[in-house]
């Protein structure tokens, strides 16, 4: 069975013995959620938004819980084409007033962060779909956020909030031991991960590689 808030937090009590950091036990899971997305990028950060770049615009803003961009994709009925992203200082070299450019398909983009905007070369011809892929930044560990964790992630997660609690306590040893256990399941939830990356991976997790290992 796959593990809620509830279930990771109610193990952290059982490893930490104590009855009066409730509040912040469940304070450092989401600490170290958070922490956990600055290690490298994981699958449960990706998010995804189609949105309309109407006609005539030349700039949309980025989603609420934006981190950084993986990529823009321009949609048309008979077409998707990704935009090509320059960095704010080359795309206004190259574009320094987009808007006043003739209106057309957008090729190019940046992103202006402090402004929490998507700019684009041109002001746009017609209205268009875009979809977008990005990181996103985690939001407040709900039962809705850790689900999109693989069960890994949450037993290091439930190792890492555990140590901070004997921090607390103030039984470093313990915390020490804990970290480690943490780091050494982060280790192989990385190796996973990287592994996933590569082209023909198979894990038997899957049901389908799963019957052909068992010969089926």
């Amino acid at each position: 069975m796959a593990l809620s808030l509830a279930n990771m937090l109610a193990r952290v009590k059982r490893i930490v013995p104590t009855t009066t950091l409730d509040t912040e036990l469940q304070d450092h899971l989401l600490e170290r959620m958070n922490y956990l997305t600055t290690l490298d990028t994981f699958p449960f950060q990706e998010g995804y938004q189609s949105a309309t770049l109407a006609s005539g615009e030349h700039s949309m803003e980025t989603p609420d819980n934006f981190a950084t961009q993986r990529s823009l994709v321009l949609y048309t009925a008979d077409s998707e084409r990704p935009l090509e992203y320059l960095d704010p200082s080359a795309f206004d070299a190259r574009f320094p007033n987009p808007s006043n450019n003739d209106a057309e398909k957008p090729t190019y983009f940046t992103i202006k962060v402090a402004e929490g905007s998507y700019y684009f070369n041109c002001p746009t011809d017609a209205a268009y779909t875009i979809y977008n892929y990005f990181y996103k930044i985690p939001d407040d560990a709900t039962d809705i956020t850790v689900s999109q964790l693989t069960e890994m992630a949450k037993l290091t997660l439930i190792d890492w909030a555990a140590s901070d609690g004997f921090r607390d306590l103030k039984e470093f040893d313990r915390a020490d031991h804990l970290e480690r256990s943490g780091n050494t399941k982060l280790a192989a939830l990385k190796r996973r991960y990287q592994l996933s990356r590569e082209e023909g991976a198979r894990f038997i997790s899957i049901r389908e590689h799963f019957n052909q290992y068992q010969g089926y």
